[in-house]
């Protein structure tokens, strides 16, 4: 029922983009920090499919006296990270809209800031490739700022609800190593990620979270964090490489050219197929991220446009086609 849910969501979608211009939270993810208990840094990437960190995708921001707070955190790192598209919410929300297609893997790094409560979450997280991770690296101090025994934390989001478990340094009699966090941690969260769709993987400093595609229609995500002030903690999730509906079939001999121009609603990217089979719908994904599907005329081709559009790529999803264009 949630697959058949899920599909009907994406067609819905896209016929509202094809009629109303591009959509706004194309390939978003969203980062909730906690409230730090200490000063410290605090690291924003992201990755392409292949594990590689993109060029002017990594941000480190300091996190002062001023900022031990999660609004004031998620302000300073807007502020901070302006490679990326960032709105704000409540509670510590950050927003990051607008996520390129290369964008496959957001990671957040909690540091030395001493955090319990960081979440990582997306409507299009990927659970056909990489799993989302929570990870703690290294040995931990076993006390917080207030010498108490510190708290780990893991967690998973599904469209079930939120389910998270903690451990305390005391629990673990003082052995703080990575891979002892993660296997108490394992213990406690794995037998019950199955009611959430998710399955969970103990991979010594890192768990592994594998999503069932029916329980993630409207969103999957990681929980993490701890109050030791010790650096090692973060979470990762993977992205799906588009959420536009693919095209019907390629024949291969499908040739696409794409332009801009300056019109009165601002850049407008036009995209021309050619060679494509008379009728079979083809589907495009515009460089602000919206999608248009379109069938081919008699002729094989399609025609579509999209006005105000940004710089960036044009792509026939399914085809392998892809131009990049420049707004004048």
């Amino acid at each position: 029922m949630k697959t058949v849910q899920k599909n009907l969501l994406i067609g819905g979608w896209v016929m509202a983009v094809a009629t109303s211009g591009a959509f706004a939270d194309f390939r978003t993810a969203t980062v909730k920090v906690g409230d730090p208990l200490k000063t410290g840094t605090v690291r924003l990437l992201a990755r392409d499919k292949n594990g590689n960190i993109i060029p002017g995708k990594d941000c480190e921001v300091d996190i002062t006296a001023a900022d031990l707070s999660a609004e004031r955190k998620a302000a300073k790192i807007k502020a901070t990270c302006t490679m990326f598209d960032i709105d704000t919410g409540t509670a510590g929300e950050l927003k990051l809209k607008n996520l390129n297609p290369a964008i496959r893997y957001i990671e957040f790094f909690t540091r030395d800031t001493a955090e319990l409560d960081d979440a990582l979450k997306s409507q299009f997280v990927s659970t056909a490739e990489q799993p989302a991770r929570v990870i703690f690296e290294n040995f931990f101090e076993p006390f917080d700022s207030h010498q108490l025994p510190a708290i780990f934390k893991a967690g998973i989001i599904t469209d079930v609800g939120e389910l998270s478990v903690q451990v305390s340094a005391a629990e673990l009699n003082f052995q703080t190593e990575g891979p002892v966090i993660c296997q108490a941690l394992f213990q406690r969260l794995a037998p019950r990620a199955p009611q959430y769709g998710a399955q969970i993987n103990y991979a010594g400093d890192r768990l592994e979270i594998y999503f069932d595609p029916a329980y993630t229609v409207t969103q999957g995500g990681v929980l993490f964090g701890t109050t030791s002030p010790s650096p090692g903690c973060s979470g990762g999730l993977p992205l799906m490489e588009s959420p536009c509906v693919p095209s019907d079939g390629c024949n291969g001999a499908e040739s696409l050219k794409a332009t801009t121009t300056s019109r009165g609603c601002g850049c407008q990217t036009k995209a021309v197929l050619k060679g494509g089979t008379p009728g079979l719908n083809y589907t495009f994904e515009l460089p602000s991220g919206g999608c248009i599907r379109k069938a081919a005329n008699n002729r094989g081709k399609v025609v579509v446009k999209e006005c105000p559009s940004i710089s960036g790529a044009v792509r026939v999803t399914g085809c392998d086609i892809e131009r990049l264009v420049t707004c004048p």
